[in-house]
């Protein structure tokens, strides 16, 4: 028998002893007889795109940071910002995917946010920015977890990958002209 308490399922003792999936997944139970079964782990896709500018660093820094602008450079049909809270919508053949995403101050990035609604499980994108000799590396890693029930022949991870690496080449183009 399995219930649920405060949004996590919970098993109880069946005639003295575990089902045998809950001895698995921890062994056994506590002196109340219930066992807690943890919540699945998303399986985490990664795209990332590097490229060297000839701007320098600050110039590069400094246009991420527009974040409107950076963002619209990607070719996202809508974008909206507001303090750290993002919109995005974008066309993808046929569906109109909309995220709402939130910027993360962090100092090991020229930008990063993650979603706070849409259409993943899951979804970070961190762009880093290291000057060189000729100018400046760029490089964006977005790690995502795709929602099972979009998950599909038409929609899946390689359409996101494509997509995604579509999107951020065109970030870096915007980049290359500064």
């Amino acid at each position: 028998m399995t219930r649920v308490v405060a949004g996590i399922p919970v098993g109880v003792r069946q005639s003295g002893s575990l089902r045998p999936a809950a001895r698995r997944v921890c062994g056994g139970a506590g002196a109340d007889g219930l066992f807690i079964e943890p919540p699945k782990r998303s399986r985490m896709e990664t795209v990332t795109v590097a490229r060297d500018v000839s701007a320098s660093p600050e110039r590069v820094r400094d246009a991420i940071s527009d974040v409107e602008s950076f963002m619209l450079a990607a070719g996202f049909d809508e974008v909206d910002v507001e303090g750290d809270a993002l919109r995005i919508v974008n066309h993808v053949g046929l569906f109109e995917i909309e995220l709402d995403l939130v910027v993360e101050d962090r100092a090991d990035a020229a930008l990063a946010y993650h979603q706070r609604d849409g259409i993943f499980r899951e979804m970070e994108t961190v762009y880093t920015v290291e000057e060189t000799a000729d100018g400046t590396h760029v490089e964006a890693t977005t790690e995502y977890a795709l929602a099972a029930k979009i998950v599909g022949p038409v929609f899946d991870g390689t359409v996101v990958k494509r997509q995604r690496r579509k999107e951020l080449n065109a970030q870096f183009d915007f980049l290359d002209a500064l």
